[in-house]
């Protein structure tokens, strides 16, 4: 499954696969293009990624959002296919991006996580993330707290 940087053509299925995906926050298209804009910034490098179909001009799979700012980076959303969960997408999308925020320049990556969502905890804990504290009422539709997790860079 090719992995390459989200594109601002790409914002459109972005937002379509996430109102699909009942655990993602549902960012409207022109939030994910204003996110990918915003990698111009000297303060702030947005940058989402995509998993496609190996097929040339193949369907979106999964995507992941982040951003670095002064030195932490944030992983803001991440979705996968219904039909694509459980093939390992969500674990290289989260593996690529949190590498290419430290090449950014983080030294600690966060997210936020329902702490109802064991399949994305046991995932995360997996990659290295660990939990942090609690954001009370972060969620809604369902109201959920959410688990904080960081992972920090190991030393060069």
């Amino acid at each position: 499954m090719p992995l390459r940087a989200m594109s601002i053509a790409d914002a459109v299925m972005a937002a379509e696969l996430t109102a699909a995906s009942p655990g993602a926050a549902h960012w409207s298209a022109e939030a994910y293009a204003d996110l990918l804009r915003s990698h111009d910034s000297a303060q702030v490098n947005g940058f989402g990624l995509v998993a496609t179909a190996d097929a040339p001009g193949g369907e979106l799979l999964g995507f992941i959002c982040a951003r670095v700012v002064v030195g932490e980076a944030e992983i803001l959303n991440l979705a996968v296919s219904g039909a694509a969960r459980r093939g390992g997408i969500g674990g290289a999308l989260v593996a690529a991006a949190v590498a290419r925020a430290f090449a950014l320049g983080a030294e600690r990556a966060f997210l936020e996580v329902r702490q109802s969502n064991a399949a994305a905890r046991g995932l995360y804990q997996k990659l290295g993330f660990a939990a942090q504290g609690i954001r009370r009422g972060y969620y809604s539709n369902p109201a959920e707290d959410a688990l904080i997790l960081a992972l920090t860079k190991p030393p060069a």
